[in-house]
């Protein structure tokens, strides 16, 4: 899981590096850190993991 994050931090940092309008970002922050977004879908399998993982990859989430 601390590998997905990582992956989806260096995507994400790739993508806003990209924006050249307010309305981009706009569309990017959704992307990413919406209800539906990318970031999302990998703090669902949180639950799943063992309490010393959640400890661990918690932190890096926020």
């Amino acid at each position: 899981m601390l590998k997905k994050l990582e992956n989806l931090k260096l995507e994400f940092l790739k993508a806003l590096e990209e924006v050249k309008e307010v309305s981009e970002l706009e569309n990017l922050g959704k992307e990413y850190l919406g209800k539906k977004g990318k970031l999302q879908d990998i703090l669902k399998g949180i639950k799943d993991l063992s309490v010393e993982d959640k400890k661990i990859v918690g932190p890096e989430a926020n």
